[in-house]
């Protein structure tokens, strides 16, 4: 039960991207069909079409992170020397969660305030702090996965040099 629980964790933007994704095929799906064979399209398909495509970017940029998949320039990484790569690489990522954070700080803010407007979407009418919600959360996930990367490579580390150190 563990394992599958910590499987589901560690895949969990994996599952709502393809979550939001077969929502946003039927959707789509069903406003092509409306809007071409019967000539009456809904007035709200799009715009949650839209929302949720806001959201799977989120998502998947922090499934991209899990991955250590996300873009970095890498040619700007080559120039130095090897040695110290790793170091630049790591210096990279720091900035990266800190710049995640001040997202997260931000994201919110900015969610709370629309949340106290009380601004609803036009044809959806759900509050517009759900979507601008999404920001701070994909961030949010942006930094753990980071943050858990580094775990994971300091473990590995440890146990390299435990099996180094036992030859």
């Amino acid at each position: 039960m563990k394992k599958k629980l910590l499987y589901v964790v560690d895949n969990l933007e994996k599952y709502i991207c393809m979550l939001i994704l077969a929502v946003m095929f039927v959707i789509i799906l069903e406003q092509v069909i409306l809007r071409f064979v019967f000539h009456n399209p809904n007035s709200w398909s799009e715009e949650l079409a839209r929302y949720l495509h806001i959201g799977l970017i989120y998502f998947g940029a922090g499934f991209a992170t899990r991955k250590d998949q996300h873009i970095r320039i890498d040619s700007v990484l080559n120039i130095y020397p090897e040695k110290i790569r790793p170091y630049i690489k790591h210096l990279g990522d720091l900035m990266f969660v800190i710049f995640a954070i001040f997202i997260v700080i931000i994201g919110a803010q900015t969610a709370m305030h629309v949340y106290s407007l009380g601004q609803t979407s036009t044809a959806l009418k759900i509050p517009m702090a759900i979507v601008y919600t999404l920001c701070p959360i994909g961030y949010a996930l942006i930094a753990i996965r980071q943050i858990q990367l580094w775990i994971i490579e300091l473990i590995n580390l440890r146990h390299k040099k435990a099996e180094g150190g036992c030859n």
